[in-house]
């Protein structure tokens, strides 16, 4: 199987080992990056009634939860062989599951609560260990992602996953800032707290977020194209949770009501478009019949 992802395990399992993240520059070949900035950007279309994987809106953010199962480069990525080496070694396990990836868009005002990835379904920390890794595909210098270094040698003693700002301030000189070009994937343990900063106006962050646990730890549920998978690849198959049942749902959960107000406006005037048209194509018929 090839690989993607430029890495370099040693110096990334050290890193983890001691602050809880590391951070790695260009850690993709340019046209391969292009391509997946090119599938980001077109995130922001709403597609009713359309027998596809669909985009999805949350407040001021976009999601493809499912960008697994639409395009092959994302597909390439979160089961890289390099990547699944390093996080099998780190998390010193044989067994490893990826329990959740998708690309999104963070739009101006939002940020992100501070929080550690090890919420059980129920709420609660479970036990099992991980990595989660954010790969930006735009330049990231403001509404960046954030960390609490060494927060995974100790957050244990607390039993928390979400924690205020005023939690943080207290430890506020080991918050570490992850600005970065385009082609930065920052991996973090997931028991490191972390956050982002608040996006600014008019920048709109593109993301890919990926998370891999030992296995045992559950999945959220999600859908994966055949095409790309070889059968014949049982440490892939299980990587992917095939026949695992899923412990959570697929993130994030998303209503009517959590459409942004413009979006719902677009919707409704189009809607009414169409009504109007169909009314008047009728009308013209029962002209012409008369």
């Amino acid at each position: 199987m090839n690989t993607y992802l430029k890495i370099n395990s040693t110096k990334i399992i050290n890193d983890l080992q001691q602050s809880g993240f590391s951070i790695i520059n260009n850690c993709l070949d340019i046209d391969f990056l292009k391509q997946l900035t090119l599938e980001a950007n077109e995130l922001n279309s709403l597609n009713l009634n359309n027998n596809d994987v669909p985009t999805v809106f949350y407040a001021s953010q976009t999601y493809l939860t499912h960008a697994i199962a639409k395009s092959e480069n994302f597909y390439k990525i979160v089961t890289d062989l390099n990547l699944r080496k390093l996080a099998s070694s780190y998390l010193r396990v044989n067994k490893i599951i990826l329990k959740c990836s998708r690309m999104y868009t963070s739009k101006s005002g939002h940020r992100l609560r501070w929080h550690n990835d090890m919420k059980a379904p129920l709420g609660p920390m479970h036990n099992y260990p991980g990595i989660t890794g954010i790969l930006y595909l735009n330049d990231t210098f403001n509404g960046e992602l954030m960390g609490v270094s060494g927060s995974h040698r100790w957050i244990n003693e607390s039993g928390q996953t979400e924690f205020s700002d005023e939690e943080i301030a207290i430890v506020k000189d080991k918050v570490v800032s992850f600005k970065g070009k385009a082609g930065t994937l920052i991996l973090m343990d997931t028991k490191t707290i972390h956050s982002t900063a608040q996006t600014e106006e008019k920048f709109h962050r593109k993301t890919i977020f990926f998370q891999i646990d030992a296995f045992g730890s559950g999945k959220e549920r999600f859908v994966v194209n055949p095409d790309w998978i070889d059968p014949s690849d049982t440490e892939l198959l299980e990587y992917l949770g095939f026949g695992v049942l899923h412990r959570y749902e697929s993130m994030p959960s998303t209503k009517h009501d959590n459409l942004p107000a413009s979006i719902l406006l677009n919707l409704i005037t189009s809607s009414l478009g169409i009504i109007i048209d169909k009314t008047l194509i009728r009308l013209r018929k029962i002209l012409q019949l008369r």
